[in-house]
């Protein structure tokens, strides 16, 4: 496998309820696209929905974000959102996020820090990739392929070569 990341990406036209009085987007909404995003990806790209997340033996939860504006996104605008997993530390996936406008310029960039978190324990362990906990071929394999046939690649965290 390559380490070239998979890139979802997904578009959204502004509604009226998400603006403030200056025909901006509301500051609060970036945060709700860039999740959403997300979630729509690994739905689209990988075939998880959310009963399917509700049935894995780990759950992945949005411990930080970071949202640079760079410049306003209006009413009724077409947005593109792209994103990639960065790098993996520890429990932790560094998710890079783009939003650009209809003129591919970027609108605003977010960086999203995601716990990867063990359901038996409810606490948070190695992401699947750095784990001893996932290091026999068995029950990496399991994990890998045993859930919904999807694969690292597929959720957006690595490239097959």
């Amino acid at each position: 496998m390559s380490k070239a990341p998979i890139v979802y990406k997904s578009t959204h036209r502004i509604k009226f309820s998400e603006l403030d009085p200056y025909d901006h987007v509301n500051t609060g909404n970036y945060a709700t696209y860039y999740v959403d995003h997300r979630m729509e990806g690994l739905r689209d790209y990988a075939g998880w929905d959310l009963k399917t997340l509700g049935t894995l033996p780990f759950m992945m939860w949005v411990r930080r974000i970071e949202i640079d504006f760079l410049r306003p996104a209006r009413g009724d605008q077409e947005i593109t959102i792209t994103s990639f997993v960065r790098e993996f530390r520890g429990s932790d996936a560094l998710i890079e996020c783009t939003m650009t406008d209809s003129a591919g310029k970027d609108v605003s960039r977010c960086l999203m820090i995601v716990a990867h978190v063990d359901k038996e324990t409810n606490r948070a362990t190695d992401c699947p990739l750095t784990s001893w906990r996932y290091s026999s071929k068995k029950h990496l394999s399991r994990w890998l392929f045993g859930v919904g046939g999807v694969t690292l690649e597929l959720l957006g965290f690595v490239r097959a070569s």
